[in-house]
């Protein structure tokens, strides 16, 4: 998600989120590695913070960051659903 209050041109918001599926798209497969270990299914949605614009290489720093903390927040579930 973009909020439109930080970021009032849709062009602007666009290219954000297009930036956020790309990197989650190149990255999450070391998240999904781990869920399948643990039998965990998770649900996540991505708010953009930033009162400026990334480029892709912050973009995918932050969202392996995030991912990391993903993974660590899920070693503690044994199995089952998680939302």
């Amino acid at each position: 998600g973009v909020p439109k209050r930080t970021f009032k041109k849709a062009v602007t918001r666009n290219r954000i989120k297009r930036l956020l599926r790309e990197s989650y798209r190149n990255n999450k497969h070391f998240f999904y590695d781990h869920l399948k270990t643990k039998n965990v299914k998770v649900r996540a949605l991505f708010i953009f913070t930033h009162k400026e614009p990334l480029d892709l290489k912050e973009t995918e720093a932050k969202i392996i960051l995030t991912l990391q903390r993903l993974i660590k927040a899920t070693d503690g579930v044994k199995g089952g659903n998680k939302a």
